[in-house]
């Protein structure tokens, strides 16, 4: 079968964002198939020789049992590197968790044709009149994808591109860091600690709601250079971490945080 002949499968790297393209693709009138990658690579390491492996180090540090994930993300790869699909791949490269997807994508899927809608640098006219720019595809609804006009922006990348962008990947498995992120000069390593600021100073000397905390610090992150994405699971792992190293205080059933509460130690 030829490429052209291929039924379209659009591919992005978080169920939610699948969600909604599939929805915006339902609406103007397809019938193609939209799938996401449940896994965030944007945390734990990458260079791995076993996806149990990986469940096993990101279960340590978050204490969320994580192999299930991994183990579907395997099912999310086979599909899309099959060769049975002509593949359209969404990211938006201010996302760590899309970029880091899409970047695994560039380097499973080969010398298998591909291509791909661009959301970086997007930009909307809120309700209040004012600009907005989604530093993700998580963020953009199902009609704003329409109104962008995304589903007709699909084309392929130059080989250059891909060679850029894989050699960034290897980069990045080499140093195998716990964490990746988006900072203003690209995609690059962080060690597990690097959030964890954004989590102390959420924190009050006052007993808190552990959900409240970690809803807070990734708001402040997402409004921050930090590298704007970051899963509730990690800062709450992290959160227990600091509470180990007497940064915070914790009571309650610490596995789950909207049963504990959390304040900051005082001096």
């Amino acid at each position: 079968m030829t490429e052209s002949a291929m039924p379209h499968l659009h591919v992005s790297f978080d169920l939610s964002i699948a969600g909604s393209v599939s929805q915006a693709i339902r609406k103007t009138g397809g019938n193609e198939r939209s799938v996401g990658l449940i896994d965030d690579l944007s945390l734990g390491p990458i260079d791995f020789p076993t996806a149990e492996s990986r469940a096993e180090w990101v279960e340590d540090a978050t204490g969320y049992e994580f192999l299930e994930i991994v183990q579907r993300a395997e099912f999310f790869w086979r599909e899309v590197t099959s060769r049975t699909n002509s593949v359209i791949a969404w990211v938006c490269f201010d996302d760590s968790a899309e970029y880091c997807g899409f970047l695994e994508f560039l380097w499973r899927i080969g010398e298998t044709p591909f291509k791909v809608i661009d959301a970086t640098g997007l930009e909307f006219i809120d309700k209040s009149h004012r600009q907005w720019a989604p530093r993700g595809l998580g963020v953009i609804s199902a009609d704003r994808m329409i109104e962008a006009g995304l589903i007709d922006r699909a084309k392929p990348l130059r080989a250059d591109e891909i060679d850029n962008y894989r050699r960034l990947w290897s980069r990045l498995r080499a140093e195998n860091a716990p964490l990746r992120v988006v900072s203003t000069s690209g995609l690059i390593s962080a060690p597990m600690t690097y959030f964890d600021d954004w989590l102390a100073r959420c924190a009050t000397v006052e007993w808190r709601k552990g959900a409240r905390i970690v809803g807070e610090a990734m708001a402040a992150i997402w409004e921050s250079d930090a590298g704007a994405h970051v899963s509730d699971m990690w800062l709450w792992g992290r959160a227990r971490a600091l509470a180990m190293d007497g940064v915070l205080e914790l009571k309650g059933d610490t596995s789950e945080m909207r049963s504990t509460m959390v304040r900051r130690r005082s001096a």
